[in-house]
């Protein structure tokens, strides 16, 4: 099934879509600001959604329990990615944060936005982010830093990657990181 938000649509209400588990691809407006928390939540077959340039944040358990999606990518106007937005995203494998000036928060003091031993495979990072929960990329082989990022906040923010093994660093100045941002066991695999 196929939904198709239209382009007057600037508010969709939380939970709008939640539980719609035939859902799989949907096509949102490009004047929508926010996907509201647990938006598209327990949408288990929902493997396809784009979401438009126009938005700013998305709310906790937004994608929660999208089983289907496999990739994502986060416009550069998103400035919060609120705690659990993509738990139970289990075959999550590609996440992009696309090129940027705003900082990206994601999380909050207790929960990071994924959940624990996160499917992701692939990162991309286009811009700076924050992050006060540690990381939980246990499943992360491929990391690419962009050249927009300057600064990264978060400890421990990739000390759970044990098997990473390519780090593509694309910035031009060095970058700012906290306290035991990576895990020595990165530094020996990553090439």
């Amino acid at each position: 099934t196929e939904v198709k938000v239209g382009e007057n649509v600037s508010k969709i209400g939380s939970y709008f879509f939640s539980y719609c588990s035939n859902l799989s691809t949907v096509n949102l407006g490009s004047n929508l600001e926010e996907i509201p928390s647990g938006t598209f939540s327990r949408c288990s077959a929902l493997a396809s959604v784009n979401i438009p340039q126009t938005v700013t944040e998305i709310g906790g358990c937004a994608f929660q329990d999208c089983k289907a999606l496999s990739s994502i990518s986060i416009p550069a106007r998103v400035t919060k990615i609120n705690s659990s937005a993509f738990h139970g995203c289990t075959n999550l494998k590609t996440f992009i944060i696309e090129d940027g000036d705003n900082e990206l928060t994601m999380g909050d003091s207790f929960n990071s936005p994924f959940s624990d031993n996160c499917a992701i495979d692939s990162l991309y990072m286009g811009r700076n982010i924050s992050i006060s929960h540690y990381g939980k990329w246990t499943n992360l082989t491929k990391l690419t830093i962009g050249s927009k990022v300057t600064n990264l906040h978060g400890d421990y923010l990739f000390s759970s990657c044990k098997i990473i093994t390519k780090i593509y660093p694309l910035w031009e100045q060095p970058i700012t990181t906290s306290k035991s941002y990576f895990a020595d066991a990165v530094y020996q695999n990553a090439t």
